[in-house]
């Protein structure tokens, strides 16, 4: 007889569980080996993103932002609706062009506008540069509003701040299996101080009152006074290339954005007082000048803004700077238009904004808004530029109160009876065998 087994299958389980306890253990050492290596990898290749992602954070300028087209850098208009068509702001290395109208100058708001936005800042990251005959036209400009909020804000809750401060003396503690979060907070803490204040709201009713670093990031140079000392209109516009060119350096070796603003270039001021030439010579001056500019801007961080008024120049003239500039767009106002008739539903508006080129720089496409013709006006503190809609028709039923409608039932039915008794007379008379009469004399 066979003897049994005195291990039950209990036994035989941890019997087995004691035999693979070993190799179990090898190959626990062998996963933590390997998840240690991976870890140092994803370390070692986040390390390496990082760097690259730093380096285009470092190489972007505080006030600006890196737009989905074109993978450039755009700073804002100062207006939501002019960076929503652009496709999120005004390109670094742009050449933008507003044309002017005759019956108003609202293309000076705009103006206005690109200047106070770049002088908003906290610190003076950007600063401005105007080109003008006639500067006071530009001033004042219009206060912003989101900035001051913000102080106050910021004042309110110092208080609150500073007794936090004092409760978390201890250093934080570094993460470990979410340990990926660290990185993150970094990036987003300095990406978020990158993109503040980049687009702010302004008030055309107050006055922007600039403190002294704003007022030292903020150059004016007025042309006529230069063009007094030039004989020829050549040499003139050359010295200005050679003022563009200084700041332009000289912002880019402290890192700072250079917003160049041309009012109204072509026009009489800009002209030298010594010399008479022929239009066509001195549209050729001005059409150099331009294109200097844009290669001068082209790869560094500067952003250029011109008016020019289409009546004093001829049309060749004008759709030769269209296909010149980067961004090309007009103002037409309904005032004193001529062969134009303004209905009813433009009441509230003062005229027309029309865009008529966008930016394409290292794509093949552009942003594709939904129009290119806008309105405008000035509504209250603010300038508007907003896509025009027709309001809804007005029906028989929206107009009609209470018992409207059920007034014209009754009319009708009124009209149905009068019309069945006048028939039922016709018919009587017809069926009567003695025709009615009148009178006994009657035949």
């Amino acid at each position: 007889m066979k003897k049994k087994s005195t291990f039950t299958k209990g036994n035989r389980r941890k019997k087995r569980s004691v035999k693979f306890s070993d190799a179990e253990e090898d190959n626990e050492k062998k996963k933590v080996v390997i998840i240690d290596d991976n870890n140092n990898n994803n370390n070692n290749n986040s390390n390496g993103v990082s760097k690259e992602r730093k380096k285009t954070i470092d190489s972007q300028s505080v006030g600006t932002k890196i737009s989905v087209i074109g993978k450039r850098e755009v700073v804002s208009s100062g207006h939501a609706m002019i960076d929503e068509i652009l496709g999120g702001g005004i390109g670094i290395g742009h050449l933008n062009m507003i044309q002017e109208d005759i019956n108003s100058r609202h293309y000076l708001s705009l103006l206005k506008l690109f200047i106070s936005q770049g002088l908003c800042l906290p610190e003076p990251h950007q600063s401005v540069l105007i080109l003008s005959g006639n500067p006071k036209e530009l001033f004042p400009l219009p206060k912003p509003l989101r900035h001051s909020l913000k102080s106050r804000n910021n004042n309110n809750n110092s208080n609150e701040v500073d007794e936090e401060e004092n409760e978390e003396d201890e250093p934080k503690k570094k993460l470990k299996i979410a340990w990926r979060y660290d990185v993150s907070d970094n990036k987003s803490s300095s990406s978020s101080l990158k993109n503040a204040n980049f687009r702010n709201v302004f008030d055309f009713h107050k006055h922007f009152e600039l403190t002294e670093n704003q007022s030292n990031s903020l150059n004016i140079i007025d042309i006529s006074e230069i063009s007094i000392k030039h004989s020829s209109s050549l040499n003139f516009y050359k010295e200005l290339l050679t003022i563009i060119n200084q700041h332009i350096q000289k912002n880019q070796e402290e890192n700072k954005v250079l917003r160049i603003i041309l009012h109204s270039i072509g026009s009489p001021l800009w002209k030298s007082n010594q010399t008479i030439i022929s239009q066509q010579q001195e549209e050729k001056i001005i059409l150099r000048f331009l294109y200097s500019i844009k290669g001068l801007i082209r790869n560094r961080k500067a952003s250029c803004l011109f008016s020019i008024s289409g009546h004093l120049h001829s049309i060749a003239f004008i759709t030769k700077i269209k296909h010149l500039g980067d961004f090309v767009s007009a103002f037409e106002s309904f005032k004193g238009a001529k062969n134009t008739v303004v209905g009813a539903a433009f009441k509230d508006y003062t005229g027309l904004y029309k865009v008529y080129k966008l930016p394409r720089i290292n794509t093949l496409t552009s942003n594709d808004p939904d129009t290119l013709e806008f309105v405008f006006s000035r509504k209250r503190h603010k300038f508007v530029i907003e896509v025009f809609s027709l309001p809804p028709e007005t029906t028989r039923t929206t107009e009609s109160k209470g018992g409207g409608i059920k007034n014209l039932d009754n009319n009708n039915n009124n009209n149905d009876m009068n019309i069945k008794k006048k028939n039922k007379n016709i018919t009587s008379v017809l069926c009567n065998t003695n025709p009615l009469k009148e009178n006994v004399l009657d035949f």
